[in-house]
């Protein structure tokens, strides 16, 4: 009897393995058992028992499914080999940040995608070894430092004084960690500053939720500064997502590494 289950996830993409996608889920899963002929069996186990036995037949039936469970914001593996081309279609348009709702099967031979809709075509962006960072973000991590904190943040706005996004800054790993690959592959989660904005950071004010307004998330690992930068821009499309393609993408004098960011607009960079 194969059970499933059904959440939002985000898509983190490919980042162990070329053929394993990486999914953060986004809130609890709803369990449901998938055979047809489940209450036909159950109830024949159960007339076989007799009145005189105290078990009942769903709970042997039951005992025998390792009841699966995925935690809030904990990344599930699938081997994306061997899938028919309905499936495998629909995975193959998704981006990185894609907020989606999936419905995966538990198997013997491991987890498989069943049903695959998206909800929000947010992007995830990562530019490594970057210079030339904005004086908002410095601005925050000194006051960060100030008091004694090792993360910091503020609401930016643009030329119309409306929201444009939220800005965090973390204090680099001195340790063997490197925060910038565990936002990668979900090891620490990025949902938590994503949902902080539509749940706490613009309580205050008119900012359209992401299933209606997808995001543009940019985790920016400066070469040199002592902290990193994630940066949630509320409009994908905007001229400040444009602005920080164009500042610190493949084809910018201040990304050192070079990274693939595609093809936006520029504009000026506006802060609160």
């Amino acid at each position: 009897m194969d059970v499933t289950t059904t959440a939002q996830y985000r898509v983190l993409g490919y980042p162990h393995k070329p053929t394993q996608l990486v999914l953060m889920a986004c809130d609890e899963t709803n369990e449901e058992l998938q055979d047809l002929n489940a209450d036909t069996n159950l109830h024949d186990v159960d007339d076989e028992m007799g009145d005189g036995d105290n078990c009942s037949g769903e709970d042997t039936a039951r005992r025998d499914i390792a009841s699966p469970s995925i935690d809030k914001f904990e990344p599930i593996y699938i081997d994306m080999t061997e899938y028919d081309t309905a499936i495998q279609s629909k995975v193959d348009t998704l981006e990185l940040g894609y907020l989606i709702e999936a419905t995966v099967k538990w198997t013997a031979d491991g987890l498989r995608l069943t049903v695959v809709d998206v909800i929000a075509e947010t992007n995830f962006i990562f530019y490594n070894e970057v210079t030339g960072i904005f004086e908002a973000a410095t601005t925050t991590w000194k006051d960060a430092v100030a008091e004694g904190e090792g993360m910091g943040s503020r609401l930016t706005r643009g030329t119309d004084a409306k929201p444009n996004g939220a800005l965090y800054v973390f204090a680099k790993q001195q340790d063997a960690r490197d925060l910038t690959r565990e936002f990668q592959t979900g090891v620490t989660p990025l949902e938590p500053l994503i949902r902080r904005v539509d749940e706490e950071e613009t309580a205050s004010v008119s900012v359209s939720p992401e299933s209606t307004q997808p995001r543009a998330v940019f985790v920016l690992k400066p070469a040199t500064e002592p902290f990193i930068i994630v940066y949630v821009v509320f409009r994908r499309n905007s001229m400040l997502a444009g602005t920080l393609h164009s500042t610190y993408g493949e084809n910018s004098d201040n990304n050192v590494e070079g990274n693939q960011p595609g093809s936006t607009p520029s504009g000026p960079l506006q802060f609160e």
